[in-house]
């Protein structure tokens, strides 16, 4: 029974100090400036057009391949505006890629085009 005892808490031992000592490694630099864009862009939306920011995502493996913001509209919109909204969104995204110097150098493509936004 002693035997069982000191070895969990050897193991305990062991996972604390492995937690310790782990490292983690910042984020790629295209991560971050997919954050701050994406980030600034969802405040920029919810000011503007009265949506709410819920995350962002893409195809991000190495590069930036596609970019998705997600937004809810907390209101009845019609079919004719909600296109609208699609609309001005990817708009908005696209100059807001484009327009950011650091973040041209992690794009796939030189130019963000809507077929890259979701």
């Amino acid at each position: 029974m002693a035997k069982i005892k000191h070895f969990f808490i050897f193991l305990w031992l062991l996972q604390s100090t492995n937690q310790m000592f782990a490292f983690e490694e910042p984020p790629p630099l295209y991560l971050q400036y997919v954050r701050e864009i994406t980030r600034k862009f969802g405040k920029e939306i919810e000011e503007d057009l009265n949506l709410s920011y819920c995350g962002h995502g893409g195809s991000m493996p190495y590069t930036v391949n596609s970019i998705e913001v997600l937004f809810t509209a907390n209101r009845k919109v019609s079919v004719e505006e909600a296109r609208m909204l699609e609309i001005t969104c990817t708009e908005r995204l696209i100059n807001a890629v484009n327009s950011h110097e650091k973040m041209k150098k992690c794009l796939i493509l030189a130019i963000i085009k809507s077929m890259n936004i979701s």
